[in-house]
């Protein structure tokens, strides 16, 4: 087992004005250290193309900060968008989605007041505009207190914004237990506003009576189905809580829940066009994490995982290499152990027999290429497949951003660190 002595997982740090640590436990993310500049070990999250108004077409990546590069150049030089004004130095930027023609952020800021935000903006040129903002909430205790954080979901009907009430017995206590999760939907056009997440715009998740966190959502396209997955939130950060999944037929916000083994956290839900399948990364108590699949709204099924290998999020890359799905590996901690093990790269998932599909090693890369890089043990954040530039990205935990493209002097398809 690959270990490391010591992989904080399910935290974002941020140092207080004070110098203690309080860990935003923003559940299966890898840390976000306190750097300014994109560099290679900058851990980046996730990664998306946004199309503002005027047609312009830009990539967004996050982390410490919001970072832009213009799609289709050559180089893409990187640049950090400014925060605004009223956040602190400590500021993190959560989540993000592209909504209509806006970019919307959630940031987090552990100042004196612990202040957290929706924001947007309508072209990279501009500047963050805040929607509306929480600040911490003191609770019975004489040093405890309340605080809401956000996190972002876009599918091809709306957008979804989970908020979670986490409760901190004292300033600087290092984890936090959650008290509820709601969940907001925004359909086409219906902007939030600063009058904040309303009960106009609340939805509601049958039978769930345990606080839980929202992982991922997905939909089958505009019209299509919806669905979102959750955990139940365990007694901590490293518990293997169970594993929801709901769906939505008739309507985006409104789901009903499809009954799962519930022996499985979740990581990452993904669906595939092409093949009509749907993906869901899974955490378990053993070693071994499966992936869960379903073809053509079939029965669910279980891809077998790798030994100490746990999977992330998916790309379609088929263009690229025929019928081929990437899938990322992140670190993790063993039940009920301190000892952590690395993510593992990415790996491919072949897809030439939908009825009997496997797990392979990199083949649509150069492989001595792929070898020398971080990338082979590195929590992989995201992946994108740029199908129109004809190229990858992958964003890590720690070991920066990478673009794979094609190299004419090379013949083959190459990784590059940005």
């Amino acid at each position: 087992m690959k270990k490391l002595l010591f992989i904080p997982l399910t935290l974002i740090l941020i140092l207080s004005c004070s110098g203690t640590a309080i860990f935003y436990t923003l559940e299966n993310e890898e840390e976000i250290r306190d750097t300014n500049n994109f560099k290679p070990d900058t851990p980046v999250n996730k990664i998306l193309i946004y199309k503002d108004a005027a047609g312009t077409e830009t990539y967004i990546t996050h982390g410490k900060q919001l970072w832009y590069s213009t799609a289709g150049t050559q180089q893409n030089p990187w640049a950090a968008v400014s925060i605004p004004d009223g956040f602190s130095t400590h500021v993190v930027v959560s989540s993000i989605a592209t909504f209509g023609t806006r970019l919307y952020a959630t940031l987090i800021d552990d100042d004196r007041d612990s202040k957290s935000a929706l924001m947007y903006m309508d072209s990279v040129s501009g500047v963050l505009n805040e929607v509306f903002s929480y600040t911490r909430r003191d609770g019975p205790g004489s040093d405890d207190y309340f605080f809401y954080d956000m996190s972002l979901f876009y599918t091809d009907d709306g957008l979804y914004i989970s908020r979670v009430n986490r409760s901190w017995n004292t300033e600087s206590s290092d984890s936090s237990s959650i008290e509820d999760t709601e969940l907001f939907y925004f359909p086409s056009g219906d902007y939030p506003s600063a009058s904040g997440l309303d009960a106009a715009h609340q939805i509601s998740l049958p039978g769930m009576t345990l606080p839980f966190l929202i992982k991922d959502i997905v939909s089958t396209g505009a019209g299509g189905d919806t669905y979102l997955i959750l955990n139940e939130a365990g007694s901590s950060a490293d518990s293997y809580a169970a594993g929801k999944l709901f769906k939505a037929t008739n309507s985006p916000s409104s789901f009903s829940e499809i009954s799962m083994d519930d022996a499985y956290s979740y990581n990452r839900l993904y669906y595939s066009e092409k093949y009509s399948a749907l993906f869901i990364s899974t955490r378990t108590k053993s070693d071994v994490h499966p992936i869960l699949y379903s073809l053509s709204g079939g029965p669910w099924l279980s891809l077998p995982g790798k030994s100490d290998v746990q999977f992330s999020g998916f790309a379609d890359i088929s263009d690229v290499q025929d019928k081929t799905i990437l899938v990322g590996t992140r670190g993790d901690v063993q039940d009920g152990s301190s000892s952590y093990y690395n993510g593992d790269g990415y790996y491919e998932i072949d897809m030439t027999d939908p009825s009997s599909i496997a797990i392979q090693g990199n083949t649509f890369a150069l492989d001595t290429n792929y070898k020398s890089t971080d990338l082979t043990n590195s929590t992989i954040m995201d992946i994108l497949y740029d199908k129109v530039r004809n190229k990858i990205y992958t964003s890590t935990s720690s070991n920066g951003l990478w673009m794979n493209k094609y190299s004419e002097s090379d013949d083959a398809r190459i990784w590059y660190i940005e």
